[in-house]
């Protein structure tokens, strides 16, 4: 039965994506804006936050698997731009503040 719910849910999901592609924007903002803010200091990351944000990039990549998996391919197309520019712009950003090589090194000391 919640296999079933499930599908259906995901189903629904997709054809809602089909109908609204911006939806892959709306998806995906919140946890790219939440990353950022903690990139740049201007906020911390929270655990429910994390996992509101991340359910809704899953949920996105879910949609995008359903795309590719019935032959969509303006939507799955649609994912690779919004992803590309999503991409493109970050790399921008992160060149031209070299924020991420900060960002990395507290990350991820070198001992």
């Amino acid at each position: 039965m919640g296999m079933m719910v499930g599908l259906l849910y995901a189903n629904y999901l997709a054809y809602g994506f089909l109908q609204y592609p911006g939806l892959i924007v709306a998806f995906v903002l919140p946890s790219t804006v939440d990353w950022l803010f903690q990139v740049f200091k201007l906020r911390n990351s929270t655990n429910p936050r994390r996992l509101v944000t991340g359910a809704l990039v899953g949920q996105a990549y879910l949609v995008g698997l359903i795309a590719l998996a019935r032959g969509w391919v303006t939507l799955f197309l649609y994912y690779a731009l919004v992803f590309a520019a999503y991409t493109a712009i970050l790399y921008v950003l992160f060149r031209m503040t070299g924020v991420m090589d900060d960002y990395l090194a507290s990350s991820y000391p070198t001992p």
